[in-house]
């Protein structure tokens, strides 16, 4: 497991452009949460120099999704399974993720509809590039 760590950095989106960037980009979504990607970044200059793959993650939680203990805890599940599933696939690009209302979300359900959405997107790039 360590090995694959190697071969994947896993940034914070932190510009407003990235951000916006992303929105524009592919969607998908379930009734747990919504992905939008930007599957061709800009970098900087110190994330030029990381010779392996390199995935920025944005987790946007409103206010109304819950106190600040529930919106860290989405965060913080959602910072796992992420790093879970594109270790197992070749994905990178910049990734903002955003929770639809659930009450009934489980850490387990989350991961699993991550897991879900990120196959779905992965076929919506292979058809894209053909």
């Amino acid at each position: 497991m360590k090995q694959l760590l190697e071969h994947l950095t896993i940034l914070s989106l932190t510009r407003r452009s990235d951000f916006n960037k992303a929105h524009g980009g592919i969607r998908v979504g379930d009734d747990f949460v919504q992905i939008r990607v930007n599957i061709a970044p800009e970098l900087k200059e110190k994330e030029k120099s990381i010779e392996h793959r390199i995935v920025r993650l944005g987790i946007v939680v409103p206010k109304k999704y819950g106190n600040a203990v529930t919106r860290n805890k989405f965060k913080r599940i959602v910072r796992v399974a992420v790093r879970n599933v594109t270790q197992n696939n070749d994905f990178s690009g910049d990734i903002v993720i955003l929770p639809r209302e659930s009450k009934e979300l489980t850490s387990a359900k989350l991961a699993e509809s991550l897991e879900s959405l990120f196959l779905r997107l992965k076929r919506k790039i292979d058809q894209m590039n053909g």
